[in-house]
């Protein structure tokens, strides 16, 4: 089932309200979001969200991002915006996500003849989910993706974006968070966060199932925009993390 999400105002109105030297230097990206169990995929003109289109959780990415993408470039048709640049999230994550959302947006991006960004989910899933969240000035952020078992893509943020530990596959255990972080407010959010509830024994642990979302891709994207910081799309491959372990097919005719 797909869900789409549009400005209150119609397009051409959120354009409008743009005077002429912010809509010079804010450019028009697509923001693909197809690391989890949502596929994502929003149109922004700078910081501003003009619309968003996602499905429900389940894995048919490969179904639904041709289509949303379509409607997101019609939507900049008829706003009269021009495509200057693809965000896609570069994991860690789900590898047949990742890999979709990358093949995706290298075909995309050649066919429009426009830079790729790659942006980390982990850093993304943090923005989006510190969006008007009030917390104090020594909070950490810990965002969270499954990765099978007890096991967890998830790196530790300061309140500034500060990285206080690198991204990371972690086997969460009793022990995975050490003492120096119970004085300090500690949130843990994304799909690995639920499962770790009863395991992470923090005093001033906050958790939360907030998931990836393309709108979420924004911030850094601009940021890495106006640096000029693009991938080179021919050779660019997404951030996996670990090696991928292909499990082999069970011959059902031979049983084995």
């Amino acid at each position: 089932m797909e869900v789409g999400r549009l400005n209150e105002l119609p397009l051409k109105s959120v354009v409008k309200m743009m005077n002429e030297s912010e809509q010079t230097k804010s450019p028009v990206l697509l923001c693909i979001e197809t690391t989890a169990e949502v596929c994502s995929v929003a149109l922004a003109k700078g910081v501003e969200l003009i619309g968003e289109w996602e499905s429900e959780p389940g894995r048919n990415h490969a179904a639904t991002i041709g289509s949303f993408a379509q409607k997101a470039l019609q939507s900049a048709h008829t706003a009269g915006l021009k495509l200057e640049a693809i965000a896609v999230s570069e994991g860690p994550g789900s590898y047949t996500g990742l890999r979709i959302g990358a093949s995706f947006a290298k075909g995309l991006a050649f066919g429009c003849n426009i830079p790729i960004i790659a942006v980390s989910t982990l850093r993304s899933m943090t923005d989006g989910f510190t969006e008007g969240l009030t917390y104090t000035p020594d909070a950490l952020f810990c965002p969270m993706i499954d990765a099978g078992r007890m096991e967890v893509y998830t790196a530790l943020y300061q309140t500034n974006g500060a990285v206080e530990t690198e991204e990371q596959a972690m086997i969460v255990d009793e022990a995975s968070f050490s003492d120096q972080y119970s004085q300090r407010e500690v949130y843990f959010f994304g799909s690995g966060a639920t499962k770790c509830k009863d395991v992470i024994k923090l005093p001033n642990a906050h958790f939360d199932a907030y998931a990836p979302h393309a709108r979420d891709l924004r911030k850094e994207a601009l940021v890495a925009f106006s640096k000029g910081h693009f991938v080179d799309t021919a050779y660019w491959t997404p951030n996996y993390l670990k090696p991928y372990i292909a499990k082999k097919a069970k011959n059902k005719v031979l049983n084995r």
